[in-house]
Formats: structure tokens, sequence, C-alpha cells
């Protein structure tokens, strides 16, 4: 497969100056990020050092994780009966076992097993059988899944963490799910529906209410390809992209590259303004991984695109602003800058490796 990394030497070193500028951020603010309670400050921060190579950050988070967020269930929670997000409860309202499949991988990753093991557990219970899928919601009061939704980026972050863990069969049936529901989209030229509700199938019934804080907002459940990017979560296209392509990785599948590509299609398919956003993130993340086995220049030439936007910015603190949620840096909480420039390193750490 091509070196796309090496015939672009100049964003390389740019993207691993944006590294290293948001390691430093990291370490100037890390009294202020110990102090934080919120599970949403340090779900990705397993992930992060073990992918970038600092195993003293990577044993202390593995500790937290465990000593912590680690309830008697096996899930990752901030309070026995909060699982935390105060800067962003319409985030686990919708996908709550979405950092469950962060925390868990990034675990296995830095060799934390134990804890690794009992956050699979957790993601298990969370599993429906009768679509392979990953459930959306979670009661934490009586400690059940509700079984009624399922969804594709809750199923991908699951799904990887299968990978992760060597759950083949589990991870495959997932992988399936994600098929069905690029299967059945109604306005495929349109919208993106990424829910579906276990006895009726696609979540279609989700217009009306276009605020994407909201928990039952259209945004949380629906891309619409045709209109803004800048307030689109356009991370619901790349979370699924790079688990199918993690999928064609192991199995060597042609089924699962397909979905991967379909999926950067719709991708296309927006307006330019989806390169000045930082969800697009995941849209580098994943297409990283689809060009390297599939080798097309038009993947290839917008993930190297998005990764520049990405780095260009950044503040010169080494933090992002998310756009999406904030205007302002100044405005934007703690724990939603750790999360972007916890988010970006290690993407962009992860694309260096899948593209040199």
């Amino acid at each position: 497969m091509p070196s796309l990394l090496q015939e672009n030497s100049k964003l390389i070193s740019k993207a691993l100056n944006a590294v290293f500028f948001g390691e430093k951020w990291l370490d100037a603010h890390e009294e202020e990020i110990k102090s934080l309670p919120d599970l949403n400050a340090h779900y990705k921060a397993c992930y992060l050092y073990a992918v970038t190579g600092n195993v003293v950050k990577s044993r202390y988070y593995a500790d937290l994780m465990q000593n912590c967020y680690l309830r008697e269930d096996g899930d990752f929670r901030t309070e026995e009966e909060s699982k935390g997000w105060d800067s962003l409860p319409c985030s686990p309202a919708n996908r709550y076992v979405y950092p469950n499949g962060w925390i868990v991988t990034g675990l296995q990753r830095a060799g934390a097993y134990y804890t690794a093991e009992r956050g699979l557990g957790f993601l298990l219970k969370m599993r429906d059988s009768g679509t392979g899928a990953f459930y959306s919601r979670y009661d934490i009061v009586n400690k059940l899944p509700n079984t009624s939704y399922v969804d594709t980026s809750s199923t991908s972050s699951a799904g990887l963490a299968m990978l992760a863990c060597g759950q083949k069969e589990y991870a495959i049936l997932a992988g399936e799910f994600v098929l069905k529901i690029l299967s059945c989209q109604p306005e495929p030229g349109q919208y993106y529906f990424s829910s579906w509700i276990t006895d009726k199938g696609l979540h279609t019934d989700v217009f009306g209410d276009e605020d994407q804080n909201s928990v039952y907002g259209r945004k949380q459940y629906c891309l619409n390809l045709k209109g803004d990017p800048r307030s689109e979560l356009i991370w619901l296209l790349g979370k699924p992209m790079k688990f199918l392509c993690k999928l064609y990785d192991l199995t060597r599948e042609k089924r699962f590259m397909d979905g991967a590509m379909l999926l950067f299609n719709y991708f296309e398919l927006m307006d330019d303004n989806k390169y000045d956003q930082l969800a697009a993130c995941k849209i580098m993340w994943g297409g990283a991984e689809l060009f390297r086995h599939s080798a097309e220049d038009r993947v290839g030439k917008a993930v190297c695109r998005i990764m520049e936007a990405i780095c260009d910015a950044q503040d010169p603190s080494g933090a992002w602003l998310h756009r999406l949620w904030y205007n302002d840096l100044k405005d934007q909480s703690l724990a939603m800058s750790l999360d972007c420039v916890e988010e970006m390193c290690l993407e962009i750490t992860d694309v260096i490796f899948d593209l040199s």
C-alpha cells in the first residue's frame, strides 16, 4: 500500500507538532485535570497514553478507571447512580456504552487486563442478541439496559472493544448490524439514520427538534447530509467507518470494506464546510485505515485535508475549540477542552501509524 505521508512530509511534521503541543497543554493542566471528578474528563486517557507510549500516565489512568470509576456491575460511572457528563448530558443518554468502549479498548492496549475484563463483562450485558448490536441506554437505578434502542455509535465503540479483547464472533455480529443499518437507509442522498428500535426497525421518526443538545433532537439520531456540516454530528459516520475497517483488517471480508466506503461516500456528499469542525476527526481516523486498505486517492486526500485543518485549528496554547458547542475557547469547559486535546492527539497518532 502507498505511504501517503511520505509524500506529505510537511504535513506529518505539522501533525507531530500538533500532538507535541497538545501533550504540553495536558502537562500544563495536569493538576486541574486530576481534580475533575467527571468520567467525561478522563475516558479517552487510557487509549491516548497507550498509543503515544507514555507508560507512567497509562498506568495512572488504568488505576484511576479501576479505583474511581469501575462499579460492581462492570460499568464505568462518575458516581454509583450517575454516569456523569455534566457538560454534555445528551451523550450518555443516547450512547451510554460509547465511553465504555473507549475505556476497555484503551485498558486492553495498556495491558490492564483485569479492569478491561470487568468492563468487557458489562458491555456484553448491553448486547442485544437479536440484532448483534449494543443498547443505547441504561437504567442506572435498576441496573438494567433499556432494550428498546440500539445504534451504530454505541455498537461501533463496543465492537472495537470486542476486537481488542479477542471477541471476534461478537465483533462480526456487531459489524453485520452496522451493514444492516446501511442497507435500510430510506434517503441515502439526504440523511443517514443511525438508530434502530429493536421491535420496529430503523428509527426515522426523529424530526422536529434541531437542538443538538436535546436528548430527543434529530441530530442525535440522524445526520443531515445536505445541511450545514458545521452544526452536524459528523462522527455518526466516522466511528462505524473505523469499526468496519478494523473488521476488514481482521476478516478480509469485502462487505465490511464496502460498508466503510459507503460511509465515506456519505461524507463526500456534505458541503465543504465539513472540514471546518472537529467532528470530522473521526472521518480522518477511520479514513486513514480505509485508505490503507483501498488505496483510493480521494480517501487519502480527504484524510490529509482533515488532518491539516485540525492542525491549523489548534490554539497556540495547544488546545482546540469545539465549535459545535462553544464560540470561544475561554468559555469552553475544561472537561471539553481535555476531551478535544486527548481525541485529537490520539487520532492523529493513529493516522500517522496507518498512513506511514
